[in-house]
């Protein structure tokens, strides 16, 4: 899975054909909100 050019999350095998579109959407979600709160922490 890709976000601005970049990989955010790497699936393959049963954990790529057993994913619904809902749990990439959550995964997307989980890994973003991981993101923002890095970015806060340098940025205090």
């Amino acid at each position: 899975m890709m976000h601005e050019g970049g990989i955010v999350a790497d699936l393959s095998g049963a954990e790529k054909s057993g994913s619904s579109v809902e749990r990439l959407v959550r995964l997307f979600k989980e890994v973003r909100s991981q993101e923002y709160a890095e970015d806060r922490d340098l940025l205090s």
